[in-house]
């Protein structure tokens, strides 16, 4: 009798956690009734969760500092039973400030506390690069100190760099001072503000004296002359 009442109970607990739960995943056998699911994981499916204020509202995802981070774990990889991807696409809530590791990516780039994702086209583990979950115009805002920053991009496999800085326009000549980087080049872009507003992005437009560090802002026919003031800049550029 005493295995009877053991094993209702534990039928009875069983029932009450498939019929409350609020995570259902694809493909598992206590959740087969989502098995042809294009959802992965489905947390919506509680309907007094839902119904709720503030209970169950949000993923809270692991603490990682990359700048910590030395290696990837888990094998075999590379192959269809197990991460096929090397790790590409996944995302960290990042608590570091600094430089990642080469251990975790051969480009190193500057990280600060938020998301970022593994972007790994490549056919090693280490081939990747650890990228911000922001848009390019987001990058751009977050780049406000005088330190070089590393960006997650590469142009026909080049790194590319990113400095920011002022200058003071005369109002009468196309040339700026802006200090050319240390170990500089080739420039890709400049992206000029005042007043917290974007004043001008230039691509080709602008060229920089390797001598004296001057910025033209302009060649040929895109030749302009700045308006007298003070200006906030990013150089983004190649060494």
């Amino acid at each position: 009798m005493k295995n009877i009442i053991i094993l209702i109970t534990v039928s009875i607990l069983t029932v009450s956690n498939i019929t409350t739960a609020q995570v259902r995943i694809v493909n598992s056998v206590s959740n087969s009734v989502i098995a042809s699911s294009s959802a992965f994981i489905d947390a919506s499916s509680n309907s007094t969760v839902n119904a709720s204020t503030n209970i169950g509202k949000g993923l809270l995802y692991p603490i990682v500092d990359l700048t910590t981070f030395a290696s990837f774990s888990g094998t075999p990889t590379g192959i269809g039973t197990s991460y096929p991807t090397r790790f590409d696409g996944m995302v960290v809530y990042n608590n570091g400030t600094g430089n990642t590791l080469v251990g975790a990516s051969t480009t190193i780039v500057a990280v600060t506390p938020g998301f970022y994702y593994y972007k790994n086209k490549s056919a090693t583990l280490t081939g990747g690069v650890w990228t911000p979950l922001l848009d390019g115009s987001n990058v751009i805002k977050e780049i406000n100190s005088t330190t070089e920053v590393v960006l997650p991009t590469k142009i026909n496999g080049a790194q590319l760099y990113a400095i920011s800085g002022t200058f003071t326009a005369s109002g009468s000549s196309t040339a700026v001072t802006v200090t050319k980087p240390s170990g500089m080049t080739g420039y890709y872009s400049l992206a000029t503000f005042k007043e917290n507003k974007a004043f001008r992005s230039d691509i080709y437009s602008f060229d920089i004296n390797a001598t004296t560090g001057n910025v033209i802002t302009g060649n040929g026919i895109y030749s302009e002359v700045y308006p007298a003031g003070t200006y906030s800049y990013v150089l983004q550029y190649f060494k």
